[in-house]
């Protein structure tokens, strides 16, 4: 995978681009790769700099567009969170 660091465009962010499409994160973060995509967005994988792991990055276009898939975004993010 072709994985490009850039300037961030806010201070304290990384910002990657990967296949095209580009991933603003925080600083902690180093983005590697695309894993997948889905309906709802775009899966990468990163390391986290502060925990020292592996993490997977879900970069999701329109959050907020619509009701219905705004709770079900926010269902998925409290199931994660306790795992």
């Amino acid at each position: 995978m072709d994985t490009r660091l850039l300037e961030p465009p806010i201070k304290g962010k990384r910002c990657f681009e990967i296949q095209g499409t580009f991933v603003t994160v925080d600083e902690r973060y180093s983005v590697q790769n695309m894993i997948g995509c889905g309906a709802y967005g775009v899966v990468y994988s990163a390391y986290d700099s502060q925990t020292k792991s592996d993490v997977a990055i879900k970069k999701i276009q329109t959050a907020f567009a619509d009701v219905i898939d705004a709770k079900r975004i926010l269902r998925e993010i409290k199931i994660l969170s306790k795992q």
